[in-house]
């Protein structure tokens, strides 16, 4: 199930397509769609929507247009939709006599409430320059000598993480250091996205020991084992454990519990919820605080010590 939240921000993503569907002219919509990015790697991505169509001055585009649900504002000019537009430019130019020149690159971010809607548009010739230099970075990281490798929190989705030395040494560096006072280091965003990259790497080595392990290879001081197992009634004859329940217990065999908060919007809809008496009704439990980067659109908690110190001043 999804919340009203998450439908109302698939539904923004939805207009947008259906509009430039509706008023461009010959119109080619591709769907999730996997385009090959570096036919001599396997590089390749699966764009959330890819247009090709003429606007109303006859010149022809070819449009790739992101979702993003997140609050980290993500800009049109990223590389991962520079890799979509070069492998949809690729996949879909035979569908002309001539080559498609313009390029629009669009990320949608409801949660992006400044820009919710972004826009990049530029020619062809930019995405041979980025193919050329992405040739060459994917070139110089296969050989097996590379020692340029970057680790960050971009390797998340790298097959290769669980085993990246790289990405290891960089972590295990980082852990030998002594902090003794953060106040004083300057290095902290570094370390922060070196922290993002340690908590993807540790999932990333769990699965990949678990498929291992899974595929009949074994880990030395390592077994699979059941995990704990929970109980719970048989569904296929619960009639049976009601009234089994019920002749024993008879009002103590179940609990009867009122609404939640999110389960009352739900029933009633974000918008008659808003509208009722229930806000009035309603408390919010302080939040753990966390960190997140400058670009997340939450408010920054004042800092009461920096406050103090300035008054101080």
């Amino acid at each position: 199930d999804f919340s009203e939240d998450e439908q109302d921000i698939v539904a923004q993503y939805v207009e947008y397509i259906t509009k430039l569907n509706v008023e461009k002219s010959n119109v080619y919509l591709f769907i999730e769609s996997k385009v090959q990015v570096i036919n001599k790697f396997d590089c390749w991505g699966t764009a959330d929507a890819i247009l090709i169509y003429t606007d109303e001055f006859g010149k022809l585009w070819l449009h790739v247009v992101d979702l993003k649900t997140g609050y980290n504002i993500v800009s049109p000019e990223s590389e991962q939709l520079y890799c979509y537009a070069l492998g949809a430019l690729k996949a879909f130019n035979f569908l002309y006599d001539f080559e498609i020149r313009n390029i629009r690159q669009t990320i949608v971010q409801p949660r992006n409430t400044l820009n919710p809607i972004a826009t990049l548009e530029y020619t062809a010739n930019r995405l041979a320059i980025f193919e050329s230099n992405l040739t060459d970075v994917i070139s110089a990281a296969s050989k097996p000598d590379c020692n340029e490798f970057n680790p960050g929190i971009h390797c998340r989705f790298c097959k290769a993480l669980p085993i990246c030395g790289a990405a290891e040494n960089a972590i295990a560096a980082e852990v030998k250091k002594e902090i003794d006072d953060l106040s004083e280091n300057d290095d902290i965003p570094e370390k922060l996205e070196l922290a993002d990259l340690a908590e993807t790497w540790i999932g990333a080595v769990r699965q990949y020991a678990m498929n291992l392990l899974l595929s009949g290879e074994t880990i030395p001081g390592r077994k699979l084992v059941q995990g704990r197992s929970l109980r719970k009634w048989d569904d296929t004859d619960i009639e049976t454990v009601h009234n089994l329940l019920e002749q024993e217990f008879n009002e103590e065999a179940y609990e009867k519990k009122y609404l939640t908060v999110a389960q009352t919007e739900k029933k009633l809809g974000k918008r008659e919820f808003a509208a009722s008496n229930y806000p009035s009704l309603v408390v919010k439990s302080t939040p753990k605080l966390t960190i997140a980067l400058e670009s997340d659109k939450r408010p920054a908690v004042i800092n009461a010590a920096a406050m103090f110190e300035d008054l101080k001043n």
